[in-house]
């Protein structure tokens, strides 16, 4: 299979949606259907001239042309930015000026797309764009002249091609092209096998699957190319996409970016709101329903994307948002999420200071509005049993985040202290707002008590848990390891300190917190005790310098108390002093937890203001910044997201939602992380299975969301096992453990690696090698989540020495050079052996006692140490790595060295594979091969372009006995220069523009009689050099 293979494909899917697939060159300038003046131009002018007249009835031609040049001619500084107006000139109307009958001035809005209707839909195969160079993207989806979608795709079977790569392609076509990215919605990225779309500002990470065709979860073992074709880029799915699930960030001082949603919250939006348009017309019982979307997959932006769907139905009559949480921390990360994509909201969201102040501001509107409120806000005033009604409108939709902790109860219990009948704080919710609309989000099922919460929201509108998260891989896996340290006290009182401490903990607010300690003095003395904490101390400082080595990433520290979290942080920076810093903005280490005035006087350094709070979060957030160890005792526990955590230490009980969710801040995507940790340091294991069984009983699955049976260990010891009976049998590598030995075996290991399989696979690549290179990555992915456990530190040194010679494999070898930038960068800081080791894999051609080879020129010296190698195979592999990107390189300026080069080096390889050439030989015929790429270069009166040229010429034998060197460097030149001169852009794809070209060829040929019969031969070689030389000559013609 090809690109080509792959594109066809993707076109006949498109077909099949209504797209009419259309060459660039057609549209181009000159061509059979042509669409645009300039090569420059990125929009199908007559075709959006077109869209506007059929969609604007109402304006007049002058309007039209205003409405048409300011879209077609659109420019901007900053492609995101750019984005960012333009998008809202294409959701909303293109803003024109118009002059009234009486002479006002007015803005309308001219509409560009249909978003319930037909439109004009294109899929343009290499549309060649003329920026700061000349870029040809694969496939761009244009609807009404306007190009959303960019299509990058990758040979299956070339060695360098992934989505990475493809990734990369589009990044250099943003700094290449920016134009095209001012109109773009959604980037597409596949190697035919993998595919993945994105938002502009996506890092590689954040590019998602699509998972939905025809409105459900696509069925498994599909193409997730056809997935994703068929499902997000059909017309209406794109359409409406595009006008509801898309953000901008940045509203809150920030650098914009953008967002686009993934399939599970555009799945869940539109459900919810169905639900909620049902029950305010028809069922009228209040019941959005409940989403429970797992931690980390972006329940927040579910939230803003279902308030921006609802603020567009006409039914709901420009709605109020009420948006409801439990906690303080958790108001402000929602709060924030919504404030800094306020204008994708178009509205700025509000927090309510008190009850009070919710009144006002839900009275002070009679439509719209967003705002943000904790559920305390709800319950009585002191004395009283009942509240008063805030708001009776119908259009109000509540949405209650967490929903299972604290809103529930609509029946009246007797208060065994006062008497009185309480109720819980659905009722009084529902009093205050009696015909709104509730929506439940959590992140965790909402049934591991018996509170009836289907009596409040609903049923479940959707549900996206964790383990569908991971199989997505908008999550990463997480995994649990027991260090307890032992609480001294009788057995028989464990059970009833535990639930007082979990009964006075549940559900407590922020304002609760501060009494505290005065009522946990028992549980908390005894985790205090005997010198335990200094012991705690010293072990997670040592876990975590330990987990440090295999991964980049920050850790959070869970103390029982305040008290706890002082008296830790304490004796961690006894044990490393240099982690304490004099203020918030330096220093490892840092305590967030509530404090005031009133404070013992050790808890004044910990003390912060929301100033200063908020620069530890910027801190910590940021994966660059020093800071990595934060302690919390309920902080940040839920409603916080910081990607870089990758550990979370425990030292306090917890159960159910609340356990499940601190678990969740360890589950973020972030770079390479393979998975987050949890360290139990006080026995919370069985809470955690006990909470994991609820788990997967309501989501119907028969895989634990989180490892605590240990199978990362045992996934890193299998795979230990294998490598060690499969790639390493027979090989004596004893004394890996001292460094320098380490070295030393490290080109006979990869000389044996090399051997265990020499067979090449689809890409001609070492079977063996290859085999080898997936398996310690899977090694590197369990230490990453094990590493830290007794049975895997006993091993670590062993498996540094796996990676440093997979590490090396890679950089030598043709086998191992498509391993992503990322996965390199990981593999060289997981070799967590002493320093000379990591140093000997860095400088690999020093180790195997060979000089750093120049690529452009393999020089005598170079290949003199290659043949001496001890290590034949692996120096037949860096040979044919070396010259391979030299030809590579040649290729793109020469072609007949090119095609000569790779033609030779190919057939050295395949005899050496078919076992026709012995490894000494094939070296040997490597070497010959690099002598004559280094020996084909141009004399000194012929440029690299004169001299690709005149050998085209040369080819052929009676040209050169005819007219000689010097009449033949003389065309060459001539060629050269004329061909130079004449280059336009494209040409090479315009029948007319290349037919001058041949003729121009022709007549030089002609003119320095060359001889006739060789004459059309001779054309197809030069215009085949010059179609080489196309863009970089079109470039100094604009």
């Amino acid at each position: 299979m090809s690109e080509g293979h792959v594109e066809q494909a993707m076109l006949d899917w498109l077909a099949g949606l209504g797209y009419t697939a259309v060459h660039g060159d057609d549209l181009s300038p000159g061509g059979q259907h042509e669409a645009r003046r300039r090569y420059s131009d990125v929009v199908l002018t007559p075709r959006l001239r077109v869209a506007v007249v059929s969609l604007n009835p109402n304006l007049s031609e002058k309007e039209v042309d205003q409405a048409v040049a300011l879209v077609a001619g659109y420019g901007s500084q900053s492609v995101v930015d750019g984005n960012k107006e333009v998008y809202d000139w294409l959701r909303n109307g293109v803003p024109i000026d118009r002059v009234e009958p009486d002479g006002r001035r007015t803005i309308v809005r001219a509409r560009v797309l249909d978003f319930d209707g037909d439109n004009d839909l294109l899929a343009v195969q290499q549309l060649t764009v003329h920026g700061q160079k000349i870029r040809r993207p694969d496939i761009v989806l244009f609807i009404n002249g306007l190009p959303l979608v960019v299509v990058e795709l990758k040979n299956p079977a070339d060695i360098n091609a992934d989505i990475e790569a493809a990734y990369n392609q589009i990044q250099t076509y943003k700094a290449d092209i920016p134009q095209l990215f001012f109109f773009n919605l959604l980037n597409v990225i596949s190697d035919g096998t993998v595919a993945r779309y994105g938002s502009l500002t996506a890092d590689l990470g954040r590019h998602s699957r699509w998972r939905l065709l025809g409105g459900k979860k696509a069925a498994k073992g599909m193409l997730e190319l056809e997935v994703l074709i068929r499902g997000l880029l059909e017309p209406a799915t794109l359409l409406a996409f595009f006008r509801g699930f898309v953000a901008f960030g940045g509203s809150d001082g920030g650098a914009t970016f953008k967002i686009v949603a993934q399939w599970h919250q555009y799945h869940g939006v539109l459900r919810a709101v169905d639900r909620a348009v049902d029950a305010l017309l028809h069922k009228k019982d209040g019941k959005g329903g409940v989403i429970w979307f797992t931690q980390g997959s972006g329940k927040s932006l579910l939230a803003l994307f279902y308030v921006m769907a609802l603020r567009d139905r006409p039914e709901f009559e420009n709605p109020t948002v009420v948006l409801v949480t439990d906690r303080k921390d958790l108001d402000g990360q929602l709060f924030e999420t919504f404030a800094d994509c306020s204008w994708s909201l178009r509205a700025t969201p509000d927090q309510a200071d008190g009850r009070d102040d919710l009144r006002k501001k839900l009275s002070a509107v009679e439509a719209g509005g967003v705002f943000f409120t904790t559920i305390n806000k709800f319950a009585p005033e002191a004395g009283k049993t009942s509240v008063q009604v805030l708001c009776d409108r119908s259009n109000v939709v509540v949405i209650a985040d967490e929903a299972h902790r604290t809103q529930y109860g609509f029946k009246a219990e007797i208060s065994a202290e006062t008497g009185k009948r309480r109720y819980g704080m659905a009722k009084y919710m529902r009093d205050a707002l009696p015909n709104a609309i509730y929506l439940g989000m959590t992140g965790t099922p909402v049934s591991l008590d018996d509170r009836d919460t289907e009596a409040v929201f609903g049923t479940y509108v959707d549900v996206y848990d964790m383990v569908a998260a991971q199989e997505d891989e908008a999550i990463v896996p997480v995994s649990y390891e027991s260090r307890v340290i032992e609480l001294r006290f009788n057995e028989a009182e464990k059970q009833s300190l535990m639930d007082e401490f979990l009964e006075a903990t549940e559900d407590e607010d922020e304002g609760t917190q501060n009494t505290t300690v005065s009522r946990l003095t028992r549980l908390e003395a005894i985790a205090m005790a005997d010198g335990r904490l200094e012991t705690l101390a010293a072990d997670l400082v040592a876990h975590w310098e330990a987990r440090k080595e295999t991964m980049a990433g920050k850790a959070m520290i869970v103390a029982i108390s305040r008290e706890a979290a002082v008296r830790l942080f304490d004796e961690i920076v006894k044990l490393r002093p240099a982690w304490r810093g004099d203020d918030v903005n330096n220093g490892r280490i840092k305590i967030v937890m509530t404090s005031n005035s009133s404070d013992p006087a050790h808890f004044q350094p910990h003390r912060t203001d929301p100033r200063q709070l908020k620069q530890i979060e910027k801190r910590f957030k940021d994966a660059d910044d020093p800071l990595d160890l934060v302690i919390v005792r309920d902080m940040w526990l839920t409603g916080f997201d910081a990607p870089p955590v990758n550990t979370l230490y425990v030292d306090k009980p917890m159960q159910g939602h609340g356990l499940m969710q601190a678990i969740a801040r360890t589950n973020r995507i972030w770079r390479d992380k393979p998975g987050g940790l949890i360290v139990d340091y006080i026995g919370i294991g069985e809470e955690l299975k006990k909470a994991i069984r609820q788990y997967t009983r309501d989501a119907h699955s028969d895989r634990d969301p989180v490892d605590t049976s240990g199978e990362a260990l045992k996934v890193l010891l299998d795979t230990l096992d294998v490598i060690r009976k499969e790639f390493f049998h027979g090989f004596e590598y004893g004394g890996f453990q001292e460094p320098k030995r380490a070295l030393s075996l490290l080109g006979p290991a990869m000389e044996h690696i090399l051997e265990v399989d020499p067979e090449p696979d689809e890409k001609g690549r070492n079977r063996g090698v290859r085999a080898f290179l997936d398996q310690v990555a899977k090694l590197n992915k369990a230490q990453a989540l094990a590493g830290t456990l007794d049975a895997a530190m006993a091993l670590r040194d062993e498996i540094a020495f796996f990676q440093a010679v997979r590490v090396s494999l890679i950089k030598l070898t043709r086998s191992g050079e498509t391993r992503s930038r990322v996965e390199k960068e990981a593999a060289l800081r997981q070799l967590v052996a002493k320093g000379v080791l990591v140093e000997g894999v860095n400088d690999i051609f020093g180790t195997l006692g060979v000089g750093k080879p120049d690529i452009s020129v393999l020089d005598e010296q170079f290949l003199a140490q290659i043949q001496s190698m001890p290590t034949k195979n692996l120096a037949a592999e860096l040979l044919e790595r070396l010259i391979a990107d030299q030809v590579k390189s040649r290729s793109q300026k020469n072609a007949i060295q090119g095609k000569e080069f790779t033609q030779k080096l190919e057939e050295a390889i395949a005899k050496y594979q078919n076992r026709a050439l012995t490894t000494v030989e094939v070296i040997e015929e490597l070497i010959r091969l690099a002598r004559e790429i280094n020996s084909s270069r141009p004399p000194d009166d012929m440029s690299e372009e004169e001299f690709a040229f005149y050998q085209a010429l040369t080819e052929n034998e009676s040209a050169v006995r005819e007219l000689g060197h010097p009449v033949l460097r003389a065309l060459a030149q001539e060629l050269t220069d004329k061909l130079r001169k004449s280059a336009t852009i494209n040409w090479q794809n315009r029948k007319s523009a290349r037919a001058r070209m041949i003729a121009m060829v022709k007549v030089l040929l002609a003119k320095h009689k060359y001889p006739p019969d060789k004459q059309a031969e001779a054309t197809d070689k030069v215009i085949a050099q010059a179609e080489l030389l196309a863009d970089t000559w079109a470039f100094e013609h604009p």
